[in-house]
């Protein structure tokens, strides 16, 4: 078994790894500490989905291990809620624009959308505007729970990816409530 990567560290690494970095329990929960997030769940692999909680702002979702340390090296905040909330803010400081929702979305074209992409909704967060907002789903397949903004939710989890058809049938369901720009953008 390979030691911890961790300089000055002497505990044995939780995982195997060939070429990268391994680390020990400990200095995973440091690592995660640093990046604003509290273990949930017992740490299985560096590859593994992990429930987590973002000390900044409380909302559960689940990462990998690998995943934090990439956004920890590029100087990215884990959490999706309080990355987007913060991107939100920032495209609007410096291109004036926001994403571009028309009009509320009907609750029942919301959750038929989400449904349609194999999510479940557990919370809407609100934004600061509106269209701004983010929804925490669950996915319907594997379990996992992540924080997407509207636009993300009809690609589908990253385990099974919803077909062009069904993201072709959203975005006709989403076309009225969002700006021609946005559509735009976002298409398939």
């Amino acid at each position: 078994m390979k030691t911890c990567s961790t300089p000055g560290c002497k505990n044995l690494a939780a995982y195997r790894t060939r070429s990268k970095p391994a680390y020990c329990l400990e200095c995973i929960d440091r690592i995660m500490d640093k990046a604003g997030l509290v273990r949930l769940e017992p740490f299985s692999g560096p590859r593994d989905w992990m429930l987590t909680r973002c000390k900044k702002c409380g909302i559960e979702a689940h990462y990998r291990f690998e995943y934090i340390l990439h956004k920890q090296e590029i100087g990215e905040p884990v959490c999706r809620a309080c990355y987007w909330k913060h991107w939100y803010r920032d495209s609007w400081t410096k291109y004036s624009v926001g994403q571009g929702v028309n009009g509320e979305i009907p609750e029942s074209v919301l959750l038929d959308v989400i449904d349609a992409c194999g999510y479940v909704l557990l919370d809407m967060i609100p934004g600061d505007r509106r269209g701004e907002e983010l929804y925490r789903v669950r996915c319907c397949s594997c379990g996992r729970i992540s924080v997407e903004r509207l636009g993300d939710i009809v690609w589908g989890c990253t385990c099974s990816k919803t077909t062009r058809q069904q993201r072709e049938l959203c975005w006709k369901k989403l076309d009225k409530y969002v700006s021609p720009e946005w559509g735009n953008q976002c298409s398939i």
